[in-house]
């Protein structure tokens, strides 16, 4: 059950963080969303099919399926649009998890 509920946690964070990054560089919150989200799914998968246990790989094809569906393929955005849903979609996530971990550590004790 735990588990659950942190990649519920992650994927909705994924998200907002995203949404967030995009309303920053003006552009509507839901391609900052839907590119992050749809970015970490494909990141996951490949990393499960392909036995990838090292972070920074899993980093950098996190990055690689952004500027893909973000800039190349998807939604067509510019490097500088996209550089605030990158950081938004690594920044919110880091949060929620700190906050959940201090959380948990508190609740234990």
């Amino acid at each position: 059950m735990t588990l659950l509920i942190l990649y519920i946690l992650l994927a909705l964070a994924l998200f907002g963080g995203g949404a967030l990054g995009a309303h920053l560089a003006r552009v509507p919150a839901w391609k900052g969303g839907v590119i992050a989200f749809s970015a970490a799914a494909l990141q996951m998968a490949v990393t499960v099919l392909l036995d990838i246990e090292s972070v920074i790989v899993q980093c950098l094809i996190f990055l690689l399926l952004v500027g893909l569906i973000g800039g190349r393929f998807g939604l067509k955005l510019s490097a500088r649009r996209l550089g605030p849903v990158v950081i938004g979609s690594f920044l919110l996530p880091a949060t929620v998890a700190l906050v959940y971990l201090y959380g948990v550590t508190e609740l234990s004790r």
